[in-house]
């Protein structure tokens, strides 16, 4: 799959949209990162990505060298991968919230980052297609905890 085909439209190119702004959220307060043991990017709440192009994102960040789930905090719950004495992980979890907007020219998302119940952060972040290719233009900070 060719994240920069230029034959789909910008506002379907969902996939791409994921990953610039996951990719900038796990750069922010990067002290969350910190000993992780694996990215969990919960893709249940992902909005019409096929099961392809789910492969995609989640192979886009083995680049961090952790490995890579795709749980939700839920099923991170499940496999036993939350402290419940420490309300923490031993890796952070990734997810879009929500997308505000979504056009062939901006795109807004809500994305958030979650290591323990004092350590997360949720972002709204503007995106432009520019020169074939979504990038970043405005980031608000929603909350941190």
């Amino acid at each position: 799959m060719d994240l920069y085909d230029e034959t789909i439209k910008p506002s379907e190119r969902l996939v791409e949209i994921y990953i610039v702004v996951l990719d900038a959220i796990i750069q922010k307060d990067t002290g969350l990162n910190s000993g992780m043991k694996y990215i969990s990017i919960d893709t249940d709440v992902t909005e019409d990505l096929s099961e392809e192009e789910k492969k995609v994102l989640l192979n886009y960040f083995k680049k961090y060298s952790a490995e890579v789930k795709n749980l939700s905090f839920e099923g991170l719950k499940n496999e036993g991968l939350f402290d419940e004495e420490t309300f923490s992980l031993e890796g952070i979890l990734l997810a879009v919230k929500d997308i505000k907007k979504k056009t062939d020219k901006e795109a807004i998302i809500e994305a958030s980052k979650y290591r323990s119940g004092l350590g997360a952060i949720a972002i709204e972040y503007t995106l432009e297609y520019i020169n074939g290719k979504w990038e970043i233009k405005q980031e608000k900070m929603l909350w941190i905890s």
